[in-house]
């Protein structure tokens, strides 16, 4: 009876720190990704007189390429920007093709 209790308590140890990893996984994941777009989208030559904000609603195909489906946003150069620098770049990050994803953007004025 010992050893099954020992066993039991040694599969939950087990079980316990795979899941943690898993959960530490996709947080590693989605700082990467965000990491990679921030990069992409870096030095707007854009003049701004205010902060402007952007919901990018893009999704991944089967070549793992970014396809921006929509840019929620007024500004219509900052929509062209966005669009421009992302849609079919390769990530370096592999998300789930066809799957939507949703990051909020703000682009501060000088």
């Amino acid at each position: 009876m010992k050893k099954l209790s020992l066993m039991l308590v040694a599969i939950m140890v087990l079980m316990g720190s795979s899941i943690s990893n898993a959960a530490v996984s996709v947080e590693k994941e989605k700082k990467t990704v965000s990491q990679e777009l921030t990069y992409l989208l870096r030095s707007p030559k854009i003049v701004l007189q205010e902060d402007v904000k952007a919901d990018i609603t893009f999704t991944i195909n089967d070549n793992y390429e970014v396809v921006v489906l929509m840019v929620a946003t007024d500004n219509v150069m900052i929509e062209h920007f966005i669009k421009s620098r992302l849609n079919y770049y390769k990530l370096q990050t592999k998300l789930v093709p066809g799957k939507e994803y949703l990051i909020p953007l703000l682009v501060k004025a000088d």
